[in-house]
């Protein structure tokens, strides 16, 4: 038996991607975070959800220049950016919100908080987040190749 088969199933299947059973009612979703945070999680043998928040805000800071409509939205919608705010800054505040959120709960906010400071296997889990993906990419708001995901991880370092 193939464990690393046997255990990647769940994590592609139509939860993650919404293809087939669509856990978004019918909206887009992103699940590149949730990949990574995976291969993270149990190549250095770190919770999954203090991986999940240092990789997300990594995430949040990548995708500003390259998606700020939908981190605008989410300021807009979660951290009560509201009118007077232009995109920028409602983008710009989501990140700040959320780094404060992930200080007020003592969780990390970089991987060298949680002990990761070796970068030599970020090629690796790269290539393992996307492999069972036909695009070769994760994610729907900004895709991100391997190389991408690499360079989220180095940025994730803190």
């Amino acid at each position: 038996m193939n464990l690393k088969t046997t255990t990647s199933g769940p994590r592609s299947c139509g939860l993650q991607t919404g293809a087939g059973h669509d856990p978004g009612f019918g909206r887009k979703q992103d699940w590149a975070c949730h990949k990574i945070a995976h291969e993270i999680s149990g190549f250095y043998d770190a919770a999954h959800g203090a991986v999940m928040g240092a990789v997300y805000f990594a995430w949040l800071q990548w995708v500003y220049p390259r998606n700020m409509a939908k981190l605008s939205q989410l300021g807009e919608r979660v951290f009560g950016a509201g009118n007077g705010y232009g995109p920028s800054e409602s983008a710009l505040m989501a990140i700040r919100r959320f780094k404060e959120f992930l200080i007020a709960l003592k969780m990390p906010t970089s991987l060298r908080e949680l002990g990761i400071q070796d970068r030599s296997a970020f090629s690796e889990l790269a290539s393992n987040a996307v492999e069972f993906q036909q695009s070769g990419t994760v994610g729907n708001y900004v895709r991100l190749s391997p190389q991408d995901i690499c360079e989220l991880l180095t940025s994730a370092l803190g």
